[in-house]
């Protein structure tokens, strides 16, 4: 009898990631991980990446897609996963601004700010009071109102009038403007 000497090689395993939303134009970096000693190989359906055949290419994503990355391993083994790549536009309806906050020192919701996921900068940033009066302004997307206004007074309780102009990743300019309602 003829012996046959059979190896039976592991199917190898490889993950892509979380999906991940972004804006219009955002360029991301992806990566793949596997804990065997693989290739890489990344399929882009819509989009381009910087390199097919790495572990962490980057793109630069202008529509929703869904990525795959097959993993290869020594034997011809291979296995695949894929990652969502979500786009939102970046205009008022996604940028928030919450509509109450408690500047009262607990560390909850003591400032405002303005959030947004395509948004890039701020323009300006600027709240008003009841009479038209500007009570606070910046232009750094990372400041937010403590509730004392410019002139150092602190703000009574009421609502105000902001108005924001922003600059998205794409380059566009977005306005927004709304009303907040300062509780302490």
């Amino acid at each position: 009898t003829e012996n046959i000497h059979i190896v039976v090689a592991p199917k190898p395993s490889v993950e892509a990631g979380d999906d991940q939303v972004v804006a219009v134009g955002t360029s991301v970096q992806l990566w793949a991980a596997s804990p065997n000693r693989v290739n890489y190989i990344w399929t882009p359906t819509i989009d381009s990446f910087s390199c097919t055949d790495c572990r962490r290419p980057f793109i630069t994503v202008t529509q929703n897609q869904t990525v795959y990355v097959e993993a290869v391993n020594e034997w011809g083994c291979n296995v695949s996963d894929s990652v969502m790549l979500s786009v939102v536009n970046c205009d008022p309806n996604s940028v928030f601004v919450p509509n109450t906050f408690t500047p009262n020192g607990d560390g909850l919701n003591d400032k405002l700010y303005v959030r947004g996921i395509g948004l890039r900068s701020l323009e300006y940033f600027r709240v008003f009071d009841r009479w038209g009066r500007l009570v606070f302004e910046t232009k750094n997307i990372n400041d937010g109102w403590d509730g004392n206004s410019v002139y150092g007074k602190r703000e009574d309780i009421a609502t105000y009038v902001y108005v924001l102009k922003g600059v998205c990743s794409s380059g566009e300019v977005m306005e927004k403007k709304g009303n907040v309602t300062l509780i302490r």
